[in-house]
């Protein structure tokens, strides 16, 4: 059976603790959740009573315990927590960003391999039901247009926009195309953190795709959502709803727009990745987001940054 354990039980890790005991619970998985950990330990030891399990305030007693741990530290804990548990032996799901930067994102990912184990990157939107049926249904598209926009909350503003919201939509880029891609423009600012709390990007990709993409969270409304240009049309997936739609010219006489809407869902994102991740632990099929996922897509982050600094941004 194996032993899994969430390290970092605040807002989204609470979340990650559910989706395992939902699985403890499920005969089919073979998996038993052993305990949660937070450095403030009054919050461990609350979400243990919630799923019935230890609590646990430092991540280093839960090695010999454990076989896979998810990480929903705070950003700048990532890496040092990561490493301790893959040079132990240990499948590590990290949540995004899986590191601060992509020079330490590679020391994961050579640890893991180093050790055969799984390293995944929790970019949750991988499995978002509106994302992978908007890539089945796009043919040879032409350009995309990510926005993802948020009200201000301080959870995450230890790191700028790009590492927190952007990060999502650029690894969900790379993954509709796995040409070259370069930064043709980069744009942010700040509003209230003491970095960027709003940025927007363009991108060209050696296949010739062009993208888009605005990320803020100062904004006053969520938004979360692909609009993408192909040969059939226009798609718009809004990544909330789960809804899809459909936007062609129509057959007839006189020129005008069809257009029709799909719901592909909302789903459990966060549950699909948890599957996935035990999935692959278990040899049962690869990682849908893989630690060399998040690499890339912190790489790219970085570049982007830096087109920003150059830019002199707000």
């Amino acid at each position: 059976m194996l032993r899994a354990a969430v390290i970092g039980v605040g807002y989204l890790g609470n979340f990650h603790s559910q989706k395992y005991k939902l699985l403890s619970q499920d005969p089919k998985w073979d998996l038993q959740l052993v305990g949660v950990c937070d450095s403030h330990f009054p919050q461990a030891e609350k979400i243990a009573k919630d799923l019935q399990v230890p609590a646990f305030s430092r991540p280093q007693d839960l090695l010999g315990q454990v076989d896979l741990v998810t990480i929903a530290t705070t950003s700048p804990t990532h890496f040092a927590i990561a490493k301790m548990f893959l040079e132990n032996g240990v499948h590590v799901n990290v949540e995004k960003p899986m590191a601060l930067n992509s020079v330490e994102a590679a020391q994961l990912v050579s640890i893991a391999k180093a050790n055969s184990l799984c390293l995944a990157a929790g970019h949750s939107e991988r499995f978002n039901p509106a994302f992978i049926e908007l890539k089945k249904a796009l043919h040879r598209p032409k350009l995309l247009e990510f926005c993802r926009h948020a009200p201000f909350k301080a959870r995450g503003s230890e790191v700028s926009v790009i590492l927190d919201l952007m990060i999502h939509d650029l690894d969900l880029m790379l993954s509709m195309d796995s040409t070259q891609v370069r930064v043709t423009m980069a744009q942010g600012g700040s509003l209230v953190s003491e970095t960027y709390d709003w940025a927007t990007a363009a991108f060209e990709f050696e296949s010739g795709m062009k993208c888009t993409m605005s990320s803020s969270r100062v904004a006053p409304a969520m938004v979360r959502s692909i609009r993408a240009a192909h040969t059939a049309g226009i798609i718009t997936a809004n990544l909330q709803t789960g809804d899809l739609e459909f936007a062609k010219k129509s057959d007839g006489i006189e020129p005008s727009v069809v257009q029709t809407v799909v719901s592909a869902g909302r789903g459990d994102n966060l549950l699909a990745e948890t599957e996935s991740f035990v999935s692959a632990v278990l040899g049962k099929s690869h990682l849908v987001a893989s630690g060399e996922a998040g690499e890339k897509a912190l790489a790219l982050a970085e570049i982007v940054i830096g087109s920003i600094e150059s830019s002199r941004g707000w």
